[in-house]
């Protein structure tokens, strides 16, 4: 078969790789950056806990953080080429007020950030085999009142090194009507606002 004959009885499998491939590129992008910001939405300006100190916003105070390098990972599955850290985050919920129309604090987990080069990944319980625990948190509780603690493992890439960021991203703020209140009506954390908290383990 000529070169010219194999083109010609290939042309619609040929156009449609044509189509595809950006198709696909554009695809495999969007699910890249949707899996990075999804739990990142709105972070605009970091509210920055010193080390060892707290934060309050959105309906709560946030730290002092604790973290460290984990080392025996035996019982983890842990994937090839990462090492794990481990967060916990304390988080106390505002006095309950009945004539304070606002939601209670909500956060999704936390972030962790390489500072030096912006590469961020989310918690990893699911990845290592931890499982499911209604007495331990991996992201903020609404129904809860009193104080309790965010404790979360990363896994990261074994050359990813600190100092890391760690952004916890609050939102609240919405009133009764389920319209949004201005921050000087309870409506901290959705306005761009997120407790960023600073660790380097060893």
């Amino acid at each position: 078969m000529s070169g010219r004959s194999w083109w010609k009885a290939n042309a619609v499998a040929l156009g449609m790789l044509v189509v595809l491939l950006p198709a696909g590129a554009v695809a495999i992008g969007w699910k890249d950056w949707t899996a990075a910001n999804s739990t990142a939405f709105n972070r605009v300006t970091p509210v920055i806990a010193s080390d060892g100190e707290t934060v309050e916003l959105s309906g709560a105070t946030w730290g002092p953080i604790r973290s460290a390098a984990i080392h025996d990972t035996e019982g983890m599955t842990t994937p090839p080429n990462t090492r794990v850290i481990g967060v916990a985050i304390p988080v106390k919920p505002d006095p309950v007020d009945p004539e304070d129309p606002s939601d209670p604090v909500k956060c999704n987990s936390p972030l962790i950030i390489e500072q030096s080069t912006g590469r961020q990944w989310n918690e990893s319980s699911f990845e290592l085999g931890f499982d499911y625990s209604s007495t331990e948190y991996r992201e903020c509780d609404s129904t809860v009142t009193e104080p309790y603690e965010i404790i979360v493992p990363f896994a990261i890439p074994e050359d990813a090194e600190g100092p890391f960021w760690i952004d916890v991203v609050p939102y609240n703020g919405f009133g009764k009507d389920g319209e949004l209140l201005d921050p000087d009506e309870g409506g901290t954390g959705v306005d761009g606002r997120f407790v960023r908290f600073e660790i380097d383990p060893s």
